[in-house]
């Protein structure tokens, strides 16, 4: 983990995407603080275990492609 995304505050959401636009690895902090309610979520929709974990997948992969369209302040990363 770099010195940048080691600092950040675990519950500053804007801070880790900030961090992510340039480090991957905070973007790593996002996604291990959000896979299991992604995941969940697609779980309680009705996706099978392997369909969420596809699903989970491909939204993260969704996510750090367009990283910069997320607007600090905002709702968070959980609306977004």
């Amino acid at each position: 983990m770099t010195a940048q995304a080691a600092v950040l505050p675990i519950e500053d959401d804007d801070g880790l995407v900030i961090a992510a636009r340039s480090d991957p690895e905070a973007f790593g902090l996002i996604y291990q603080r959000y896979r299991g309610p992604v995941y969940r979520y697609l779980r309680a929709t009705g996706a099978d275990d392997p369909t969420a974990g596809d699903l989970t997948a491909i939204t993260f992969e969704r996510a750090i492609r367009s990283i910069g369209s997320y607007r600090p302040g905002g709702p968070g990363l959980r609306a977004w």
